[in-house]
């Protein structure tokens, strides 16, 4: 195993850096190969002072943030049969190494244990302090995940969904252990320049001239408005607008219950939340002469716009493409806020083609831990691997899509 470099933990981490507070401890672990204590805790709150000093000085998506596990823990958790398990590595000085945010819950009579927010969690993945994640992390998980297993609550599948293969750069330690190829794929593009200069490397000159004369038809429309919602109750009024249109255009595709009212009200308690960064969401509207047309909601972490969900109104004016003209005026304000980084989440669709420099694909890490959890696992992995074929066969695809639609018309 690569030896973590001692003394740039020691800069890079003061003495009296936060610990997990003592409470609702599950359970604890002596140190492990490369001198890391482990602990698990079934309160967020118990790990907060290391989680928060993590963000702050680790490796991590907004996903795995405590505003939005905590928010979720708040509004949904209970309602899903829900528990936390957050495990947290420290080392011999006590200083965070990396934590992992999970939850357990029952499927089918069933133990599993996931990723903290799940299915609300794009990504699986943890926070890691940053020298760790950089010099011994692959190694680490890769000689002792077998160990972080045992000491978690009695399971019968650790199932950690929709893993990418890189963050940050880095091959994703996660991913050290045996794991499968998941249905989808996840987008993001940089935005580290003028966002006329990224219209220019993206698009044709042809396809430019197309979309000025597109955007004037718009216009003649009557008046546009672009931007996010003023201080006070428009953000909830803007919220509900997206729900709205968005349910009813995914139901013209046959998908319903995306979001059911728990995971409805944790979106607009997350829209309450503010960071040191600003408030966490970022829903950005299209309005004609007063009434939404579109709604690109995003969490902002980490200075990169984290994309969660789009809508689009009926209309006459949908011709004219609104939400193309909504995703270009978000790329401009991103551009000139000092945003770094736009992820697309996970999907394939064709938008994210045409504007994206980076594709990461995404895995599943599936580990049975008892004869009953062996058959679980198998069929969430031919569940995935169904997943993968009808989204990768263009043939399949309209007849599954066409099924579900027929029978059932839902999508988790």
């Amino acid at each position: 195993m690569q030896q973590i470099d001692a003394q740039k933990l020691n800069d890079k981490t003061p003495m009296n850096a936060p610990m997990a507070n003592i409470g609702t401890l599950h359970q604890t672990l002596a140190p492990l190969s490369g001198g890391l204590h482990l602990r698990v805790y079934t309160d967020l709150s118990a790990a907060e002072l290391a989680w928060r000093h993590l963000e702050q000085h680790g490796v991590a998506t907004v996903y795995q943030s405590y505003a939005w596990c905590s928010t979720w823990c708040r509004t949904v958790s209970k309602a899903r049969g829900a528990d936390p398990v957050i495990v947290l590595a420290e080392d011999s000085f006590g200083r965070p190494i990396f934590l992992l945010p999970l939850q357990q819950r029952s499927i089918f009579g069933f133990k599993v244990i996931e990723a903290l927010t799940a299915p609300q969690c794009t990504y699986g993945f943890g926070l890691f302090d940053k020298v760790f994640y950089s010099q011994g992390a692959w190694e680490w998980f890769e000689q002792n995940l077998h160990l972080v297993q045992a000491i978690l609550p009695s399971h019968d599948v650790l199932r950690i969904a929709d893993v990418p293969e890189r963050v940050g750069g880095k091959p994703n330690p996660l991913l050290s252990v045996r794991h499968f190829r998941a249905a989808n794929r996840s987008y993001s593009m940089s935005l580290q320049m003028d966002f006329d200069t990224l219209l220019a490397e993206k698009r044709s000159a042809e396809t430019r001239r197309g979309l000025r004369k597109r955007d004037a038809k718009l216009a003649a429309e009557g008046e546009l408005a672009f931007g996010l919602p003023p201080p006070g109750n428009a953000m909830d009024v803007t919220l509900n607008a997206m729900f709205a249109d968005q349910e009813k255009r995914l139901a013209e595709a046959g998908v319903h219950n995306v979001y059911d009212t728990d995971e409805r009200q944790f979106i607009r308690e997350l829209g309450a939340v503010e960071t040191p960064e600003g408030p966490l969401l970022r829903p950005y509207k299209l309005a004609l002469n007063g009434e939404t047309l579109c709604v690109m909601l995003g969490a902002y972490y980490g200075k990169t716009y984290w994309a969660l969900i789009s809508s689009l109104a009926e209309g006459n004016a949908r011709k004219h493409s609104p939400g193309d003209y909504a995703l270009r005026g978000l790329f401009r304000a991103l551009c000139e806020d000092g945003t770094t980084r736009l992820d697309f989440a996970a999907g394939d669709t064709a938008y994210k083609l045409h504007w994206a420099d980076e594709c990461i694909p995404l895995q599943i890490v599936i580990r049975s831990n008892s004869l009953k959890g062996l058959a679980l696992g198998l069929l969430m992995l031919m569940r995935e691997k169904l997943k993968y074929f009808a989204k990768n066969n263009a043939a399949f695809r309209p007849l599954l899509f066409g099924l579900r639609k027929l029978v059932w018309g839902h999508s988790r």
